[in-house]
């Protein structure tokens, strides 16, 4: 549905808290170190892309971004799903997975700035950008930092489980969080099976990608930028107490373009349970660009 114009709300987070908006934790440990399925390449701009680097003929490329403790095989599924008219392309973030040799990045402006000149050659071609939660953010930044880059706006930006940027404020961190406080944060957080948080293999891989995701979410504060000349998709859930789906409207105010929401069943976690009714969306959303785009490419 489109939206008007959000009411944005007073409401603070109590001290020593942070809604499970800005931390959104994987609902799994997982083994960071890769496996042989994944294209470990020689550079880290080879490493970026985990399945590969993007198809030269596509019409449209998304580039999908994931949340806090995954890595880009939580888009496998999309990947695999990928025609002419759209690729999905997952990005690797550093320290996880075929990039468990890169070290994490705690700041979310070095993160974005660094993806950003690895994807920076791939925008030759029409692109757009997916995120959930974590990746919304840095989808958001992406948008800003590619086009000053290139000069080459993407052409749609879709965000999911994510208040809008001027919500966003730095929570300052007196130290980084010991391996127990961070077992609590997401016990408290939910969606992660216990099984996965009694193996020991896997948290030993894990909780040091955690704590370097939630200390870039926890250390972002938006800075007032133009609004782009890029539509946003908002993607909220209707049992999301981090994201109120009263306040996704107010992601219009980052944009020139239109701005679509729209309303999925389920809690934060809705992409864990709705992965392939999210792709078939985005499918719907972008396929009016991708048209346009192989309408251009053929004159």
């Amino acid at each position: 549905m489109a939206t008007g114009p959000g009411q944005r709300s007073t409401a603070e987070t109590p001290p020593g808290t942070r809604p499970a908006s800005r931390l959104c934790s994987a609902k799994g440990p997982q083994d960071e170190r890769g496996s042989s399925s994944t294209k470990e390449g020689n550079s880290i701009s080879d490493r970026i892309f985990l399945y590969g680097p993007p198809s030269p003929a596509a019409d449209l490329r998304i580039f999908c971004l994931p949340y806090a403790g995954k890595g880009a095989s939580l888009y496998r599924q999309w990947w695999e799903a990928s025609d002419q008219r759209i690729e999905f392309v997952p990005v690797q973030l550093p320290g996880r997975e075929n990039r468990f040799k890169d070290g994490l990045v705690h700041d979310m402006r070095e993160l974005v700035a660094s993806l950003a000149a690895d994807i920076a050659p791939h925008t030759d071609r029409p692109y757009a950008l997916f995120g959930h939660c974590m990746g919304a953010v840095i989808a958001f930044e992406l948008a800003h930092r590619l086009s000053d880059l290139t000069g080459h706006r993407p052409q749609h930006l879709v965000v999911a489980g994510s208040a809008a940027p001027h919500r966003q404020q730095a929570v300052p961190a007196e130290r980084q969080r010991t391996d127990a406080e961070l077992m609590t944060e997401l016990r408290r957080l939910g969606g992660t099976p216990q099984a996965a948080l009694d193996d020991e293999r896997l948290l030993a891989f894990a909780l040091p990608v955690f704590r370097a995701d939630w200390s870039a979410v926890d250390g972002y504060g938006y800075r007032p930028t133009p609004a782009l000349d890029t539509p946003i998709t908002v993607l909220g859930a209707a049992d999301d107490a981090g994201v109120p789906t009263d306040e996704l409207g107010e992601w219009e105010r980052h944009t020139n373009a239109d701005t679509k929401v729209h309303v999925l069943p389920g809690d934060h976690f809705f992409m864990e349970r709705s992965g392939e009714e999210v792709r078939g969306l985005l499918v719907s959303e972008l396929s009016g660009d991708a048209d346009v785009n192989a309408r251009g490419i053929q004159t």
